[in-house]
């Protein structure tokens, strides 16, 4: 099989979108099949930012188009779902353009309407940029997912948002992302006493990731259990901006990692921290959830989205609503003052993850592909 994956994105084997593309990336070639990128260093953007949304996804299609008659034909094109529009049309139009496959990290209809609930639960101000400006981007994406040959998503309550929505069921597959072996490798060994009490926040500074309530929630356990300390990593801004949103007096418990830069890097952090803390209020499937739980490390999260599809409360971790600060914190302090619960969620959890691995998530992504591919032979034209 040819396949031609494409997304918006710096091509970055070390994070992100364009990692999780690299790891099935990488199986689906070692299993014979051709696999090529399109990343962002090949799309040209627009003038303004309003603009490239939806200048953007057009010059992706014929990008697409050029790239199938010089390199092709290709059999599927995989496209992230803001993305996926005019591509989705393409191939209804013409016969020579590829299967179209939309791949959706968290629907952008259903992040949209998170965020605006967390800011309204939160009394946070709604501007109407805030309510207005993404829907540019959501009923594009609304309508590529719609027109695709086959959707594939990262956990169940997307998949039933799209059923909802009136996507035919056998056009959609669930993939959730896997986890690499050399976590599970390190993961193995005896963990270290002294990471007891040691949390670990590891995401993009944003309102999405729950910060709202990291915040309270940390000043509380700083100032309830003095060893305890925080490690915010990946976080993409810097040192200043997240220490400064914590009082003066707590801020040299607080270590700041703005950008990891390799995987050593990335399980030496891992290592010395015992709770991951990732009070998300919406995502796809959070790698790190995946690769800390491979770690052995305890995991506090949201019953939301892939989360919910990992993380048994009680079991291999603790879930928590989300805009629930007091019980983000009292969930903290449950692990604090019990290491050994700690210790046990986080074993249970290693167990999970050895379960969900990226030969898996490719085998996955291969039978979606065949299924676009089939898919496409019942649309107009094909």
């Amino acid at each position: 099989m040819k396949i031609l994956r494409v997304a918006n994105v710096p091509d970055n084997r070390t994070g992100g979108v364009a990692r999780v593309m690299y790891e099935t990336g990488d199986r689906l070639a070692a299993m014979g099949h051709q696999v090529d990128y399109l990343f962002s260093s090949a799309i040209r953007r627009g003038r303004s930012r309003l603009a490239g949304r939806f200048l953007v996804p057009w010059r992706i299609s014929r990008l697409i188009a050029e790239t199938n008659r010089k390199q092709g034909p290709y059999d599927v094109v995989e496209i992230h779902e803001p993305l996926s529009l005019w591509c989705a049309l393409r191939q209804r139009w013409s016969r020579r353009y590829p299967a179209v496959a939309a791949l959706s990290h968290g629907l952008e209809q259903r992040g949209h309407s998170a965020n605006l609930a967390y800011r309204r639960l939160k009394r946070q101000p709604i501007s109407m940029r805030n309510r207005f400006s993404p829907l540019t981007v959501v009923w594009q994406a609304v309508l590529g997912l719609r027109f695709s040959s086959a959707v594939l998503c990262l956990n169940e309550e997307d998949r039933a948002h799209l059923l909802a929505g009136g996507v035919p069921d056998g056009r959609i597959h669930v993939i959730p992302n896997g986890t690499d072996e050399i976590f599970l490798r390190v993961g193995e060994a005896a963990v270290d006493p002294a990471r007891a009490g040691h949390f670990l926040f590891l995401a993009t500074w944003l309102e999405r990731k729950g910060i709202l309530d990291l915040v309270p929630a940390i000043i509380e356990i700083f100032n309830r259990r003095p060893a305890c300390r925080l490690t915010v990593a990946g976080c993409q801004v810097d040192a200043d901006v997240v220490r400064g949103a914590f009082p003066a007096e707590l801020r040299d418990r607080i270590e700041v990692i703005p950008k990891i830069d390799s995987d050593e890097e990335l399980i030496a952090i891992y290592r010395r921290h015992q709770i991951l803390l990732l009070p998300s209020v919406f995502e796809g499937m959070p790698l790190v959830m995946l690769e800390a739980a491979a770690m052995k490390m305890a995991v506090i999260t949201t019953p939301r989205c892939g989360m919910r599809d990992f993380i048994h409360d009680g079991v291999n971790g603790l879930l928590i609503p989300p805009g629930a600060p007091e019980q983000l914190a009292a969930a903290m302090l449950r692990l604090v003052d019990d290491p050994a619960l700690a210790d046990r969620l986080g074993e249970a959890a290693h167990r999970s993850a050895r379960e969900w691995t990226w030969d898996r998530t490719a085998l996955a992504l291969l039978a979606a592909y065949e299924g676009a591919i089939r898919n496409r032979r019942g649309t107009p034209n094909a």
